[in-house]
């Protein structure tokens, strides 16, 4: 395989993971607004500003290191990858909590 067909096929990849992961946020950022007006309007104020506002960091480490690299597989078929996947998870949620 040439230098430049290497080149262009992991800047695909990484355009289908950056799109996989920007999709996502916005997800979250979308989803965690509306129940945090709802829960607004239901009187639990500090609930839904803090849903809200962590809707907006919650997913920041997709961006880098292993979960970059093996959360945003579609299919991890290798066990190799498998494992990868596991400890991409694991480092997600402790972001995810360390973070709020």
């Amino acid at each position: 395989m040439k230098k430049t067909d290497k080149l262009r096929k992991e800047a695909e990849l990484t355009l289908v993971k950056i799109r996989n992961i920007t999709r996502h946020i916005r997800n979250v950022e979308d989803n965690c607004l509306i129940l945090g007006e709802r829960l607004i309007l239901r009187g639990e104020i500090e609930l839904g500003k803090q849903l809200i506002a962590n809707g907006f960091v919650h997913d920041a480490s997709k961006f880098t290191g292993i979960e970059f690299e093996y959360l945003s597989l579609n299919n991890p078929t290798e066990e190799n990858n498998k494992l990868k996947m596991k400890l991409a998870i694991q480092q997600a949620q402790y972001y995810k909590f360390t973070s709020c």
